[in-house]
């Protein structure tokens, strides 16, 4: 693999394939809740993660996916009051991830998908700037985009892990290749913890308050 290289596309992933690459991008974006969130916005990323993993795994948990959803929607409608210098906004952008993840066990979706994917690697670019101190780049037509940041890379990387794992089983994913997925996951979640904690020190949010 090239460093640097996008993810292979989605177009040709099974709905099992999807739904491991779906609960991994939740799980990487978590601490953008888990630092930053409330306690009962933690209490339901954290449930709903465990969710969105069983419903990758096959068990019959759509039921519980859609409730899950249902406390969702309301913060949802209200993104767009959300001011996106707060924590409310990388809240959001995570619960949303997570929000995908369980949709899938209801209807998977390619697009929705490739928009966690995206989404996530954006969170990352805007992080490199405000928490790792990259200069951004105007970029004019034609021009090639400048390298990724530290934390978009480790990003792309991580993308490139998971769909090779999961592409090994030619559209069945084995258990084994799924734990690997979520211990991934879990792997760079802690790497980025300390990152997430650092932008709430730059910004002087007082999440004692939360």
């Amino acid at each position: 693999m090239t460093s640097g290289s996008q993810p292979r596309p989605l177009a040709d992933a099974s709905d099992e394939e999807l739904a491991v690459i779906s609960a991994a991008v939740a799980e990487r974006a978590a601490p953008l809740c888990r630092v930053l969130g409330t306690p009962e916005q933690v209490a339901w990323l954290t449930a709903s993660l465990d969710l969105a993993w069983a419903a990758a795994a096959g068990e019959p948990v759509a039921d519980e996916c859609e409730e899950a959803l249902a406390e969702l929607e309301p913060a949802v409608d209200d993104l767009e009051e959300v001011d996106m210098g707060s924590p409310e906004y990388f809240v959001d952008q995570s619960t949303t991830l997570v929000g995908i993840a369980l949709a899938g066990s209801l209807r998977r979706s390619t697009s929705d998908v490739a928009t966690a994917l995206g989404t996530l690697r954006s969170l990352a670019g805007v992080l490199d700037v405000e928490v790792m101190g990259k200069r951004p780049v105007v970029v004019r037509h034609g021009e090639p985009p400048p390298p990724p940041g530290p934390l978009l890379e480790r990003e792309l990387e991580a993308q490139r892990e998971v769909a090779d794992l999961v592409a090994a089983g030619d559209g069945v994913v084995a258990p084994a290749a799924r734990a690997r997925a979520r211990a991934a996951a879990q792997a760079y979640a802690a790497e980025f913890t300390p990152v997430v904690e650092r932008l709430a020190v730059l910004n002087d949010w007082d999440l004692d308050r939360r």
